[in-house]
């Protein structure tokens, strides 16, 4: 029987993802090549399992070189490449094996599939959508080129075409813990080195490391390469709108919004009525201080990807996480910011109904519900919503989110009900065990560490949080942390504290102390709180309490600070922004403009608060005074306002 896909792969220690990639195309694949660039780990043994076409290769700093190498095994009529740390969903894979079926190999043509990349923290990312030519026929002259990013190409040089098949391929390399674990940063970079010194960086090379440079967060250095490949490339290349998208993300990011703007304006007006690019300009409101108009832009966006979705249109541009969850976060904030608690809870809502394993939705969900209903109605609340009660696992992943909020009677809630103190890592355990004011539990955990567990730096906060709450110094001798760990000036900061009582606070340890003080607050220790806070107040730790307990709604508690500050001529930008917030919120206009003004006259530089100056007041020569300075900034202010 003829062999119909070749599966082309090249790996390295890539243990904790290669199962679940061929696990998920292995019914649809004819053979898989697996091609071994120097593997530590169990890849091997993993990858025997499904195949026995496995060779080594010598990793010589060149991608295009080991995939050059796997192409050489394949025997199939097509070859479909896919790396170890993606995968496809059952439906993506047959129909993409259908599909095939009726293609006729043609000698210049790659097909290329939706790669949906997450990024970020992978509880919840978010993610970015590209088209990678992963499809071309076998035996017709086809390779690859470039060392990094490699490019496939056809024989004949220029006539490399390409072609979109309506399948996704999901990968999750790009995650925060991917990427350390992998230390790609600085593998990518030293490819790129050695590029340099070999020939000329093409358009699309400054493309792809303008895009290293955003995943390093260097958006200045990002917009150096990405300008450059807009210069230079050509605009019928797949790559250059996304690289247009790059750059007005790097302006962003940058924070040069009003250049965002005018770049939206020349490459993407045709683009406006999609979700991802409505979202986009509704940041940009959002960042110079017009919310109402970015809220505007944020439903739009909402209500657009709907429409398209509902007839079966490709929702976005770029990426649908930007023009679906992206809008829906956006609302959550401004609302928030609001108070309009009811609008939050509607947006995260809808928020997990598109994602019910999105834990930051679930975590904002739950703190927004317990300022405004009872134990007895957030539980009946989330279990109608993610039907929490069904599953154990269910239970334990909302409590470890009740424990994490300080909600004590909710955790207690779902702890006893499912039973689940034992499923409960340490982590969760020792909080809980501080949450319940429960010394004994505690001290058995502490007691059980691991060495491993000594050195986690979060153990180590809670051991220190232990000590203060229970005024037990032995607590802190039955762990000795490394000087360079996370913990270990929380340790310093603990020992000063409980051994001497005239100690006062120095400016060493400022935010240590802001940290233990606002979690002793949230476990509900309130007299060792306070008993804290008459050795540690300073300006500099009020400060970062009054933002603190503005940011948990407890406005009452953050005016106490507030007037510390501004008895004390210490009130900072930030502290009247907040007040500033909070009397538009309640309709006192002539106060909101009060705070504002004093915040500019803190931060002369901060264009958002002429903007919002602007809005609010009435006052025509506050006004033309607010507009003369935006203008001279940039005159695109004055028809942004207008």
């Amino acid at each position: 029987m003829n062999k119909l896909i070749s599966l082309c792969m090249i790996v390295k220690n890539e243990e904790k993802v290669l199962d679940r990639c061929l696990n998920s195309i292995k019914d649809y694949v004819d053979e898989i090549i697996i091609v071994d660039t120097g593997s530590k780990d169990a890849t091997i043994d993993i990858a025997k399992k499904y195949t026995d076409k496995l060779y080594n290769f010598e990793w010589i700093n060149d991608f295009s070189a080991a995939r050059n190498e796997s192409l050489r095994y394949a025997t199939g009529k097509w070859i479909l490449v896919l790396d170890a740390d993606e995968y496809m969903d059952q439906a993506e894979i047959k129909g993409l094996r259908q599909a095939l079926l009726q293609q006729t190999p043609d000698p210049n043509v790659v097909y290329m599939l939706s790669i949906i990349s997450f990024l970020g923290d992978q509880k919840s990312s978010t993610t970015t959508q590209g088209l990678v030519g992963r499809v071309f026929p076998n035996h017709l002259g086809y390779k690859y080129v470039r060392p990094l990013h490699e490019q496939i190409v056809c024989s004949e040089e220029g006539k490399t075409k390409s072609s979109k098949l309506p399948f996704k391929v999901y990968h999750s390399g790009y995650t925060n813990v991917a990427l350390d674990e992998k230390n790609k940063h600085d593998r990518n970079m030293a490819i790129f080195e050695e590029m340099k010194k070999k020939q000329n960086l093409t358009p699309y090379d400054h493309f792809t490391l303008g895009n290293q440079y955003t995943m390093m967060n260097e958006p200045d250095k990002a917009l150096e390469h990405h300008l450059s490949a807009l210069e230079n490339g050509n605009e019928n290349e797949v790559w250059y709108r996304y690289n247009c998208l790059s750059i007005m993300q790097n302006y962003i990011n940058s924070g040069q919004q009003l250049k965002a703007w005018n770049f939206s304006e020349q490459y993407f007006k045709e683009y406006y009525l999609f979700p991802d690019l409505l979202s986009m300009k509704g940041l940009v409101y959002l960042n110079i201080g017009l919310s109402n108009k970015a809220k505007e832009l944020f439903l739009k966006a909402l209500e657009v990807s709907e429409e398209k979705a509902s007839n079966n249109e490709d929702i976005a541009l770029f990426s649908q996480d930007l023009g679906t969850k992206f809008p829906l976060w956006q609302l959550v904030h401004l609302y928030e910011q609001e108070q309009n608690y009811n609008q939050c809870v509607y947006y995260l809502t809808k928020l997990i109904l598109s994602n019910e394993r999105d834990i930051k939705a679930q975590i904002k969900l739950t703190e927004i519900l317990s300022l405004v209903e009872s134990t007895e109605s957030i539980v009946t609340f989330l279990d109608k919503l993610l039907k929490v009660n069904s599953s154990s696992e269910k239970m334990a992943s909302t409590a470890r989110i009740a424990i994490l909020l300080g909600l004590a009677e909710l955790a207690k809630y779902y702890v006893n009900t499912g039973n689940l103190e034992s499923r409960l890592n340490t982590k969760d355990s020792l909080r809980y065990s501080l949450l319940c004011n429960n010394q004994e539990k505690f001290e058995a955990l502490v007691g059980r560490l691991s060495e491993e567990e000594q050195k986690d730096p979060i153990v180590l906060k809670l051991l220190v949080g232990g000590s203060l709450v229970w005024n037990r110094y032995d607590y802190l001798i039955k762990v000795t942390p490394e000087i360079n760990n996370e913990g270990y000036s929380y340790f310093c900061l603990a020992e000063k504290l409980l051994s001497d009582q005239e100690y006062l606070l120095t400016e060493q340890y400022y935010n240590e102390a802001f940290e233990l003080l606002s979690g002793i607050y949230i476990l509900g220790y309130y007299d060792t709180y306070d008993q804290l806070l008459s050795r540690m107040e300073v300006p500099a730790i009020i400060n970062q309490l009054a933002n603190f307990f503005y940011s948990k709604h407890q406005q009452q508690t953050a005016f106490v600070y507030l007037e510390y500050l501004a008895n004390n001529n210490e009130l900072s930008p930030q502290n009247c922004s907040n007040l500033a917030q909070y009397f538009e919120n309640i309709g006192d206009t002539e106060q909101s403009i009060t705070y504002l003004a004093k915040a500019l006259e803190l931060q002369p530089d901060w264009t958002k608060g002429y903007v919002q100056l602007y809005k609010l007041s009435d006052d025509p020569i506050q006004k033309k005074s607010s507009l003369e300075i935006l203008s001279t900034i940039d005159p695109l202010y004055k028809s942004l306002l207008n």
